[in-house]
């Protein structure tokens, strides 16, 4: 079973995005691709229990 890893990018100081991806090479492409289109953009691996707390705040907040 391939383990799922999870990524929050923020571009100055603020959440952008939240995704997760269970291959990390895809996600590392995927990584590259938006940090061209966004220099200042700053994409981090964090923990599951963060991820899930950030959606719910994100979900929250909407």
């Amino acid at each position: 079973m391939a383990r799922i890893r999870y990524f929050k990018s923020e571009l100055a100081g603020e959440l952008v995005e939240l995704f997760e991806s269970s291959h990390p090479a895809r996600a590392i492409a995927d990584i590259a691709d938006k940090k061209r289109a966004q220099r200042d953009l700053i994409i981090t691996q964090i923990p599951e229990a963060v991820y899930k707390k950030l959606q719910k705040s994100e979900a929250v907040a909407k």
